[in-house]
């Protein structure tokens, strides 16, 4: 995913990066057939990616 701008703002850095289109979560898992087993471990890996980065002082706004 490029970076398409940043800077900081008093104490707070931000990030803009390009919108990914294709639809919601529901759309692609239907579109790949893949069953609510595989949605649960994705969802579960985003949940933790998000963790991560918020254990960091980062908040990804968009998710």
């Amino acid at each position: 995913m490029p970076l398409l701008e940043d800077g900081t703002i008093d104490r707070f850095d931000w990030y803009t990066m390009p919108h990914c289109n294709g639809g919601s979560f529901r759309p692609l898992l239907a579109r790949t057939g893949a069953d609510t087993a595989t949605g649960l471990r994705v969802t579960a890996d985003v949940a933790a990616g998000l963790d991560t980065v918020y254990q960091r002082g980062i908040v990804h706004r968009d998710v």
